[in-house]
């Protein structure tokens, strides 16, 4: 079953897009202060329209249209002062023809009203009138310059939030954005996507942990740190990271043990085909129905493993051992279709991924999709400069801010609009 048909990157998507159904993601519910970065699982609607009253959308005064027909700077309207509207409080006064009262930005427009004039339009300006205290005092009248449109300047009750509307989807990320969004709904807690736990494994005996001494033939484990970075990036929590020397028989132990706790095991290294490359004959091993997928048709990352097991509901993951390889098919193959789950946005729609125009010439394999890593320039028109270095190469990685896909055996020129998948 190694390698005896490689898949199409699209296909491999699907499949793990499939595995991912079968697996299902659970919820929880959270408070709105604890939202941040969570996805919700279900949609939002309000239960009650916003705004609930009728308000100003401008400082003015509140008027009967018919009473300042034809009023001009040169022909001004006068018109009794009656009070002013205080914020968060309902006026206590109706306006009556031949009256008018001051209403503030957001303020709750008075019964009687059908307009206001803005303060610019009025002889009075910004200097706002008291009432005095004696009720035998000389009224106060205010001079309006401008008719208004009838209900201008109103903010209609509704018209930001109409009760049973679905103000946030199933599959929205909250930003800060939408946590004011459910506040100002009223809600203190959201359904949202219980973060999945990922397993982290790194083989090969040429691998020594990142403070150990670097020795001759050694290098140090890129891989786990990198995916960690991957897993956090789309909220993920991780349950373990291990590091083991090419042996069959403790990478077996080591992830059936890990497939108690975590949604995910991606381990890195032994995915291909060589005397010590065990990961698919594990996977195959510990699961049930066991891999789907061993091999696709991308550059780089045609190793890479996909399995289930149906009783853990564990998603396994092989990836190949070279740095930029193990990241960019874990989040295309991997990453990808999850976000697409809980969001309902393929990944040509997600936030990850960003227009830019390329500024040399790239070209694909023949045979197989293939990832260039890209760095992108800021301004109106970005721009994505290839990175050529070797997938092996982390200084790839650091340089990169993304990486762009090319259909086998096309070529994109120089100033052709590509799409970026951001680290």
């Amino acid at each position: 079953m190694i390698f005896t048909k490689l898949e199409t990157v699209a296909s491999a998507k699907a499949k793990m897009l499939e595995a991912i159904k079968s697996k299902g993601l659970e919820t929880e519910c959270v408070s709105i202060t604890e939202a941040f970065g969570r996805t919700l699982a279900e949609d939002v609607k309000s239960n009650e329209n916003i705004p609930g009253f009728v308000r100003t959308a401008m400082d003015g005064y509140a008027v009967k249209c018919e009473d300042v027909r034809g009023a001009t700077p040169e022909n001004p309207v006068k018109l009794k002062f009656i009070g002013e509207v205080c914020m968060g409080h309902v006026p206590e006064f109706t306006i009556e023809h031949g009256t008018c009262a001051y209403v503030p930005t957001g303020g709750m427009v008075p019964e009687g009203a059908d307009g206001t004039v803005i303060i610019e339009k009025t002889k009075t300006g910004g200097d706002i009138p008291s009432l005095p205290a004696d009720p035998d005092a000389e009224p106060i009248y205010i001079e309006l310059y401008e008719q208004p449109k009838p209900n201008g300047n109103f903010v209609p009750i509704d018209e930001d939030v109409k009760k049973g509307e679905i103000v946030l989807a199933k599959g929205r990320k909250l930003r800060p954005q939408e946590i004011g969004t459910l506040a100002s709904l009223g809600r203190t807690e959201v359904k949202v996507y219980k973060p999945l736990k990922m397993a982290i494994i790194s083989t090969g005996d040429e691998l020594v942990a990142i403070d150990a001494p670097l020795a001759p033939a050694k290098v140090r484990d890129i891989n786990s740190y990198s995916l960690m970075g991957l897993a956090q990036k789309y909220g993920m929590e991780i349950t373990q990271m291990s590091l083991l020397e090419d042996d069959e028989e403790l990478l077996e132990k080591t992830v059936r043990e890990a497939m108690k706790t975590a949604d995910i095991i991606a381990a890195s290294g032994g995915s291909s085909v060589g005397k010590k490359d065990a990961t698919a004959r594990i996977f195959d091993k510990v699961s049930n129905p066991g891999i789907f997928v061993h091999g696709i048709s991308l550059k780089p990352g045609k190793p890479t493993i996909l399995g289930f097991d149906d009783e853990t509901k564990t998603l396994l993951v092989g990836v190949p051992g070279h740095p930029a390889s193990a990241m960019m098919s874990f989040e295309m193959v991997v990453m990808e279709p999850i976000n697409e789950y809980m969001t309902g946005k393929s990944a040509e729609e997600s936030e990850f991924v960003v227009p830019a125009f390329l500024t040399s010439e790239a070209k694909a394999k023949a045979s197989r999709d293939t990832c260039i890593t890209v760095s992108l320039s800021a301004g109106d028109k970005p721009e994505a400069t290839p990175i050529n270095k070797k997938s092996s190469a982390i200084t790839m990685l650091s340089q990169a801010d993304g990486y762009i896909v090319i259909s086998a055996g096309e070529v994109k020129n120089a100033g052709d609009m590509v799409k970026v998948h951001l680290f």
